[in-house]
């Protein structure tokens, strides 16, 4: 397997998806403040799975893997955080979604409990809502 830092804008726009199905969302929490919420569990998330697989870059994210360029974690969450509340989420097709979600889930897998995270259900039960809602669309893996 491999893990690499995915870029904040992809962390973004899975992020500002999440929130559009509001039964994912507590209905106390708004629109903005999930989306961040759900940014930085994505983003920390996706930490942890590097320092998992190159436990050299636990002091350090500059010799992570990805097209990043940042050193702290503070810095990367932080970015992916921004990227969350920025983004038009409709820019992006199904298909589109479905790879950024599909390419974080890969990178961020490395953790010994990734199937039972937060991140991890979120991920899988984003991808089951568009399975469900996007009728007629094939996916590769099931092509």
């Amino acid at each position: 397997m491999s893990a690499y830092l995915c870029s904040p804008s992809t962390i973004g726009a899975i992020a500002a998806h999440a929130v559009t199905h509001r039964d994912l969302v507590p209905a106390w929490m708004d629109v903005t403040e999930a989306a961040m919420s759900i940014a930085s569990l994505l983003a920390n998330a996706n930490v942890a799975s590097i320092h998992a697989r190159y436990p050299d870059t636990q002091e350090s994210l500059s010799n992570a893997p990805g097209p990043i360029g940042l050193t702290t974690v503070e810095d990367y969450v932080g970015q992916c955080v921004a990227s969350a509340v920025e983004v038009d989420e409709s820019q992006h097709s199904a298909a589109q979604m479905h790879g950024l979600i599909s390419c974080l889930d890969y990178q961020s897998c490395e953790v010994s409990d990734w199937d039972d995270s937060k991140a991890g259900l979120l991920l899988a039960d984003l991808v089951s809502k568009m399975r469900a809602s996007d009728a007629g669309y094939v996916y590769p893996s099931e092509g």
